[in-house]
């Protein structure tokens, strides 16, 4: 394979991978997977507001230097594109062939994975005979009927007709590609069975379907009884290629699926600053299919988004959420919550205070009670002896 690497900031040399890349430096990394015959359009309407979040990583191929079409050399020269710019880990989100590319990776290199998204795609295709005939009439030259024949299934009816412009790029786009082994990706594509292996992924999923998709199943059922990390959304008013026919609301799928990784990151971090890591390894551990769903939800939105904002001190904060369990009796969650406390800096000598403020205004029981529990637990962690009680 020839090719270079680009970067944000300019061409740059690089053996054996060409990469396109843009976004803001320090994000996190999505690697994009285009549709073979499409290419770059794939993901023209969305590049936007997704380069906004993340650094776009994209594997740039000439199609005339392939050694192979299968899906583990594909797998392997995406591996490629992310080591040529130091990549370790990314998101991944694949259109096509792509998504099935994107599966691949994430169950022989899990450890470069973080979160999929499969696009138009399954882990066995539906319609083999299909790609094997179009395969052959690419052999014979036949561009027109196979551009047609894609295209019919790539847009609906209805943008077609609207778009002719849509409609000359794609074409446009098959003929440039048609010589270069296009028929040697729709080959490998129709013999492509991951169907074994899926239950080998452990990364989070995500799996869009036009509503109108003649190529891709939409129930998607093998995927979904197999990945116990997958969920799906079917498009309304798109066919294969949702990217371009619905961009919006491809858009906000991907930063739901790929953003919520974001958040869950600093969640952990933010949670095990306050709580410890002995907790927070305590509370993973313990997670089970029936709780994980809530367990993502209060990492990612309580500790990762409003734990961290700037315009109140964690100090505060701690102030501020031991005030309001106090009020609502929420007694079984003060000892965690004054442990985190003094890691945000309150005193000893500040919790009494605290509990006399709130026993105007919630009641003498609910602050007593709160005092009683927040001694005990500092004395359980050695901050304060028996002998040293603080006094109501």
């Amino acid at each position: 394979m020839s090719f270079d690497t680009h970067h944000g900031h300019g061409p740059h040399n690089h053996d054996q991978v060409k990469t396109s890349s843009t976004g803001p430096a320090g994000a996190q990394t999505l690697l994009l997977l285009d549709e073979p015959g499409v290419g770059a359009a794939t993901w023209y309407a969305v590049l936007g507001p997704l380069s906004e979040q993340f650094r776009i990583i994209r594997p740039v191929r000439d199609f005339l230097s392939v050694p192979s079409a299968d899906v583990a050399a594909i797998g392997h020269a995406a591996v490629e594109a992310l080591d040529a710019v130091g990549c370790a880990r990314a998101h991944i989100a694949g259109c096509g062939f792509g998504g099935v590319v994107a599966l691949w990776l994430a169950i022989h290199h899990p450890e470069r994975v973080s979160r999929i998204a499969v696009i138009g795609a399954s882990a066995k295709v539906k319609n083999a005979d299909l790609w094997i005939a179009l395969a052959a009439r690419l052999r014979a030259g036949d561009i027109d009927h196979v551009a047609s024949e894609l295209i019919g299934g790539w847009l609906t009816p209805s943008l077609r007709k609207r778009d002719p412009a849509l409609v000359k790029l794609l074409e446009e786009a098959v003929a440039s590609t048609a010589s270069a082994g296009l028929a040697d990706f729709y080959e490998s594509m129709a013999n492509s069975d991951l169907s074994q292996d899926i239950g080998r992924i452990a990364a989070p999923v995500l799996i869009l379907t036009g509503a109108e998709d003649r190529f891709v199943p939409t129930s998607q059922e093998e995927l979904l009884s197999t990945l116990p990390n997958a969920k799906t959304e079917v498009i309304s008013v798109a066919a294969h290629l949702v990217t371009l026919e619905q961009p919006a609301k491809t858009v906000r799928a991907l930063l739901d699926h790929f953003g919520s990784a974001a958040n869950l990151d600093v969640g952990f971090r933010s949670r095990r600053v306050a709580l410890g890591d002995a907790h927070v390894d305590k509370t993973i551990a313990a997670i089970t299919p029936f709780t994980r769903s809530f367990q993502d939800f209060l990492t990612r939105y309580c500790w990762g988004e409003v734990w961290t904002r700037a315009g109140l001190s964690r100090r505060d904060r701690s102030l501020a959420t031991i005030s309001a369990l106090v009020a609502i009796g929420a007694e079984h969650e003060i000892p965690v919550h004054v442990r985190a406390g003094l890691r945000h800096g309150l005193k000893i000598e500040e919790f009494p205070e605290l509990y006399e403020q709130l026993a105007l205004y919630t009641g003498l029981p609910r602050a007593f009670g709160a005092l009683n529990i927040t001694q005990r637990t500092l004395i359980e962690d050695g901050h304060l002896s028996a002998d040293e009680k603080v006094q109501p």
